[in-house]
């Protein structure tokens, strides 16, 4: 978090906003960080905000059409990942 006041992503839609569905996305990407787990194809960590993003559009399967795989979206570097505990080195 740069100063406290946002940091180098931005995770979100980019057009209309919020559906009543767009939780169901949302919590899949939720699941997918908090699982600590790595994707099959690519063997990359779920930390990778960008794995992640990717992932839980390729897995949502709410709503009736495919509205927020195209507006919800990641702005900036993709290989951005999140921590889970204190670095020993940095």
């Amino acid at each position: 978090v740069v100063s406290k006041a946002g940091g180098p992503i931005f995770l979100g839609n980019t057009r209309y906003g919020w559906v009543d569905y767009s939780y169901q996305l949302y919590e899949e990407f939720a699941n997918l960080i908090s699982s600590g787990a790595n994707d099959q194809e690519s063997g990359k960590s779920f930390n990778h905000l960008g794995v992640a993003e990717g992932v839980s559009k390729q897995n949502y399967v709410g709503g009736f059409d495919h509205y927020l795989r195209y507006s919800h979206n990641l702005v900036g570097d993709p290989e951005t990942e999140i921590w889970t505990n204190t670095p020993s080195k940095f």
